[in-house]
């Protein structure tokens, strides 16, 4: 049916489906991740050495000032700070990196767990067949044979196009002059 028929009867609604819930484990999964970000802050905000600040706040100018301090600049606090500062700063972007790669997993098992399931076919659907209302449980239908026992399957598709024609011509859209010619070309003559 290519077109809405008033006189057809309504469909019935079917109520709204309620959007899933996100499965627990990728809420735990997302917390667990943020938690690991908030570790790795932490580890950040440690300070490195004594003279040296943390790696997400470095400050070196104790250790340079002590270095310029020392006689015959034998020190290299400044230099060992620098040292632990990207040695630590190395460490937070790792615990960092981790809580975010920890809360995308999270987020994929939330999208995944959250599609909802393939429709399930009918059994009457795979078998080849679909049931029809009113029906009586278990019916199966006569499976049609491949081609028609009356006629050969060459001249099978010849006895449909002569009906179809046939059929537009008794419509009124075909006239009997070209009745005539389609049907001399569909015989062959």
């Amino acid at each position: 049916m290519l077109y809405n028929d008033p006189n057809a009867p309504a469909k019935p609604q079917q109520p709204p489906k309620p959007p899933k819930k996100p499965t627990p484990g990728s809420v735990i999964t997302m917390w667990l991740g943020a938690g690991v970000i908030a570790l790795g802050v932490l580890v950040g905000l440690r300070p490195a050495g004594e003279m040296c600040g943390s790696p997400l706040a470095p400050d070196t100018d104790v250790a340079e000032l002590y270095d310029s301090m020392t006689p015959l600049g034998f020190s290299s606090a400044a230099a060992e700070c620098n040292d632990q500062l990207a040695l630590g700063l190395l460490w937070t972007i790792l615990v960092i990196a981790l809580g975010v790669v920890i809360i995308a997993v999270g987020a994929i098992v939330k999208a995944v767990g959250s599609r909802p399931a393939p429709p399930q076919l009918h059994p009457a659907y795979v078998q080849g067949h679909a049931p029809h209302p009113g029906q009586p449980q278990g019916f199966q239908p006569p499976v049609p044979p491949q081609h028609s026992p009356a006629f050969p399957p060459g001249e099978q598709q010849r006895q449909i196009d002569l009906s179809a024609l046939d059929r537009l011509h008794q419509a009124g859209l075909l006239t009997d002059e070209e009745h005539a010619e389609k049907r001399r070309r569909i015989l062959g003559n």
